[in-house]
C-alpha cells in the first residue's frame, strides 16, 4: 500500500453518530499519494476494522465456508494450505507488499540463506530490505515495480503482468493453473477503491478459486482492517486497471515460484541491473 506523508490538523468535536471524540487529518498530496487531496475523520481512540462491501464475501461467514468447501471439491484450493500456514498480519500499515512476499517465500519453502532468529533461517518482514530501505518502505509502501524487484532478489522465479498485458480470460486461466497446484502462487496488485474498499494500492495473495461463482479467495494481510474474503474475478481484474500515481502505470499480478537456477542471495539484482 502507498500512503502520503501526513500533516495533522486536529480538532475535537462530538460525532452525531456516536460519542467518540474525533479528529480531522488533512493529507496534502505527494508524489506517492493516490487522491489529489483527502480529509479523513478518525476517532481519537482509533478504528476497529472495516466492513466488507457487498461485492465481497467474508471467508468466515456461512456463505464463505460453503464457497470454500465447493472450491475444495473442485480442486481449486491447492494454494490455500501452504499460504494459510504462513498467514500473518502486516506489522505496519504500509507493509502489505513485504508481508505478502514473506508469506509467498515461506509458503514455497524458500531458504533465505541467512539467520532470522538463531539458529533458524526464515523470511520475516525486516529481511525484505534489499533494493530499498525499510525506513523508506515504512513511509511510502512499495509499488508494482518494487515488489517485482524484491521478489526477484530473493531468488524467486517471477512473471509480472500489468492489466493491459493479459485479458480477463488469460488472467482466469492463470488463476486456475495456480490454484490447482501448490508449486506457484499468484499475488495481485490492485486499487482497493475500485472494489468498494477503503484505501488505495494493495497487494494480496490468491488462495483459491470457485469456478462456478467465478470468485477468488484473497488472504488479506491487513487483517486489522479486512478479513480474508471471496471477490468476483472480473471485479478484481478491473481493479488492476486504474493508474497508480507512483508509477504512472496500471497495476497487475505476479506468478511466483521457486527458481530452477541457483541464485546468490548476497547480490542485489536490482543494483546489478542498474549498473549494467
Amino acid at each position: 500500500m502507498l500512503i502520503q506523508k501526513i500533516k495533522f490538523k486536529k480538532y475535537s468535536r462530538l460525532s452525531k453518530q456516536n460519542n467518540f471524540r474525533m479528529m480531522v487529518i488533512t493529507c496534502p498530496t505527494t508524489s506517492f499519494s493516490t487522491p489529489e487531496s483527502a480529509k479523513f475523520v478518525i476517532p481519537e481512540n482509533g478504528i476497529f476494522k472495516r466492513d466488507l462491501p457487498d461485492t465481497c464475501t467474508d471467508f468466515g461467514s456461512e456463505e464463505g465456508k460453503k464457497l470454500f468447501g465447493e472450491a475444495l471439491a473442485q480442486r481449486h484450493m491447492e494454494s490455500y494450505f501452504r499460504l494459510a500456514g504462513q498467514y500473518h498480519a502486516q506489522s505496519e500499515p504500509t507493509y502489505c507488499g513485504v508481508a505478502v512476499l514473506c508469506m509467498v517465500l515461506n509458503g514455497l519453502s524458500m531458504d533465505p540463506a541467512r539467520i532470522w532468529k538463531s539458529p533458524w533461517r526464515w523470511y520475516s518482514e525486516e529481511m525484505m530490505a534489499c533494493c530499498y530501505p525499510l525506513d523508506e518502505i515504512k513511509q511510502r509502501g512499495i509499488d508494482f515495480d518494487v515488489f517485482h524487484s524484491m521478489a526477484s532478489c530473493k531468488g524467486a522465479d517471477v512473471s509480472a503482468y500489468r492489466h493491459e498485458d493479459k485479458t480477463e480470460e488469460q488472467f482466469r486461466a492463470d488463476i486456475i493453473a495456480a490454484t490447482s497446484n501448490d508449486s506457484k502462487f499468484i499475488v495481485v496488485s490492485y486499487d482497493r477503491k475500485a472494489v468498494g474498499q477503503t484505501g488505495s494500492g494493495h497487494f494480496c495473495p490468491v488462495a483459491g478459486f470457485h469456478a462456478e461463482k467465478d470468485m477468488l479467495l484473497l488472504l488479506d494481510v491487513a487483517r486489522f482492517k479486512y478479513p480474508p474474503h471471496w471477490i468476483p474475478l472480473s471485479l478484481l481484474y478491473s481493479a488492476m486497471k486504474p493508474i497508480d500515481s507512483a508509477t504512472g502505470k496500471s497495476r497487475g499480478y505476479f506468478i511466483i515460484k521457486k527458481s530452477d537456477e541457483e541464485v546468490d542471495l548476497n547480490i542485489c539484482k536490482t543494483k546489478q541491473m542498474s549498473k549494467e
